[in-house]
Formats: structure tokens, sequence, C-alpha cells
């Protein structure tokens, strides 16, 4: 079980854009990559869409986060990128979860 601490340094780091730390905390603690938020029900991945953390989301795929988890209003982390007009993001992540469920390495 994670601690409140170390979900809150997590998600600290997402926000701000901390991808060193951020990878350093999840190797420590595998099952951060889909522990929730306690205010909003987000994810590491939801989070990271939400403050467009593009530099983290190949991390996060790699490791196994949801896609399809959603927050407490029902919404997917790839919604949030409609709700910041940034549908090029949203192409480059189809196509990377698509890669890494297939096993298909460029």
């Amino acid at each position: 079980m994670i601690s409140d601490k170390i979900r809150r340094e997590a998600f600290g780091y997402v926000q701000a854009g901390n991808k060193a730390a951020l990878l350093e905390l999840t190797a420590l603690h595998s099952e951060l990559v889909d522990t929730r938020s306690q205010a909003n029900n987000d994810t590491l991945l939801i989070r990271v869409f939400k403050y467009l953390r593009e530099d983290i989301v190949e991390d996060l795929l790699i490791l196994g986060a949801d896609i399809s988890a959603k927050d407490k209003h029902g919404m997917p982390a790839t919604m949030w990128i409609y709700a910041t007009e940034r549908t090029d993001l949203l192409r480059s992540t189809i196509i990377l979860h698509y890669i890494y469920q297939k096993n298909i390495f460029l």
C-alpha cells in the first residue's frame, strides 16, 4: 500500500514536471503507476495529460499505466487532450499505446 506522503510526492512531481524524480519514485513503488489521487481520483497518467507533461506520457505507458482509467467525473486521460486542444498529443499517445500493447518496437 502506498502512503499518502509518497502518493502526494508522485502527483507533485507530475505537476512540477520533475520526470527524473517521478521515475525514481515509480521504480521504488511500481504500484504508483495506477494509484489514484484523493481529491479527483486521477491517475498519474490523467494528471500528466491535465498538465500537458508530454515528456512523461511515454514513460508511464511503458510502465503499464491504464490509458482507459477515468477521473471522478468519468473523464479518461485522453479527453483532457481535447480540453486543451492538443489533438496532436492524442494521436501520438494512441500510437504509443498500440505499440506497447502489441510489443512492437521500432
